[in-house]
């Protein structure tokens, strides 16, 4: 793990931090032999300067940088602060879990091929365009010959601007897609096309590894559904401030990653089916005013209209055959409803808040490997579950259920 960027070490004496204040050109990486090391080299240090990571000396002054792109780490040895300034706040934070997961006692696999001698930060990506490779790494841009890579399993496009996945690009067999620390389109028209790439066969059949993390995600894309076969979703570090509850059709999830959102709650259909791994430490479930995008939406609901009527008519019959098509596809009006949407926790149908009530529970699931703040591990976290209104129609169509399936 090879970073290009700013660092600066001081010495501490007694109160005080001995040194220049300058951040020079440096590359670090971190390396293990028999312990993790934190490792420097720069025009200061020609030959390299090492740290021993157990010796890191947690302070959240030092970690509460990240969000600026920056972090620092206080080393009882030798006493030194060296801090650490990246040129994008994704990479600093990509840093930050990693050195967070070392400190923590987790099992990190370092690529014993990166370091300064074997690879040089700016030759990480793969930009020879192989048409039969199977692994490509773009940095900055997409570039339109990846459609032409037939065999493409692996694509990562880190830290790209103003990136716009064409559509074809569902034509490919991808198994594992990255677009982390990406930039998202601001155009509506941008945004309305983004997703259209997952509608397509192949890659609805194939993608087995989505990762989104640092990519300013505020909602959950509906297209997300078409993935059946998905086993990884990684969304750490964006703006969520809910999970939709159709996330629960994806019933082939294994691994969950939401660490660093907004979250004050988390759909019940989760703690349940094949989830094995979730990480979620960092979000807002200690909130004492927590926000509940269902009840906000049940409080700003008019009185029904014919109109209305329709629109959730054709909502539901979309969601209970739910085709691939493409955003554009669907009404406009009905593109919201997804936000919303959800299965009663008794009967098991798709609702929505106009005709159900939710209410929010705590426990610890069973989940055989999952990360949350520490407090947390006793009452676990929030859970928000729908339930249909109409108690005795919801009863009924539960035996109706039992009886013929």
């Amino acid at each position: 793990m090879l970073f290009q960027c700013g660092a600066n070490v001081r010495t501490i004496r007694g109160q005080r931090m001995i040194g220049p204040d300058d951040f020079i050109t440096s590359t670090v990486w971190i390396k293990k032999e028999n312990n993790y090391y934190l490792c420097l080299k720069n025009s200061i240090y020609p030959n390299g300067k090492t740290y021993r990571i157990s010796y890191v000396k947690m302070d959240p002054i030092f970690f509460s940088l990240v969000k600026m792109g920056k972090i620092a780490f206080e080393f009882k040895k030798p006493r030194e602060v060296f801090s650490i300034e990246f040129e994008s706040k994704r990479l600093a934070y990509v840093f930050y879990r990693t050195m967070m997961d070392i400190i923590d006692g987790k099992n990190v696999i370092i690529d014993t091929n990166q370091n300064p001698d074997a690879l040089h930060a700016n030759n990480a990506a793969i930009d020879n365009f192989d048409l039969n490779a199977t692994e490509l790494k773009v940095v900055n841009s997409f570039d339109n010959r990846i459609l032409n890579m037939k065999c493409l399993s692996t694509l990562v496009l880190e830290d790209c601007n103003s990136l716009v996945l064409p559509e074809e690009i569902g034509h490919l067999p991808i198994e594992s897609l990255n677009i982390s620390g990406s930039e998202m389109p601001t155009s509506q028209h941008a945004k309305d096309i983004y997703w259209n790439w997952i509608s397509k066969p192949t890659i609805s059949y194939t993608l087995r590894t989505l990762k989104m993390d640092s990519i300013g995600l505020t909602r959950l894309p509906f297209e997300i559904l078409y993935l059946k076969f998905l086993q990884t979703l990684s969304i750490n570090n964006n703006l969520l401030e809910y999970l939709p509850h159709f996330i629960g059709e994806l019933t082939s999830l294994k691994h969950l990653f939401l660490a660093d959102n907004m979250l004050v709650y988390i759909p019940h259909c989760l703690s349940f089916g094949t989830i094995a791994e979730m990480d979620i430490i960092h979000n807002c479930f200690h909130s004492t005013e927590p926000y509940d995008h269902l009840i906000t939406y049940k409080e700003n609901i008019k009185n029904p209209t014919d109109f209305k009527l329709l629109k959730h008519i054709a909502f539901f019959k979309l969601m209970g055959n739910f085709p691939k098509l493409k955003r554009q596809d669907i009404p406009r009006p009905l593109w919201e409803y997804f936000n919303y949407v959800g299965r009663c926790a008794n009967c098991r149908r798709w609702t929505l808040p106009d005709y159900s009530r939710t209410t929010r529970i705590k426990f610890r699931p069973l989940i055989k490997k999952i990360n949350m703040a520490l407090h947390l591990y006793e009452e676990g976290p929030t859970w928000q579950l729908m339930y249909c209104t109409d108690k005795k129609d919801c009863d009924a169509h539960k035996k109706y259920i039992r009886v013929n399936c």
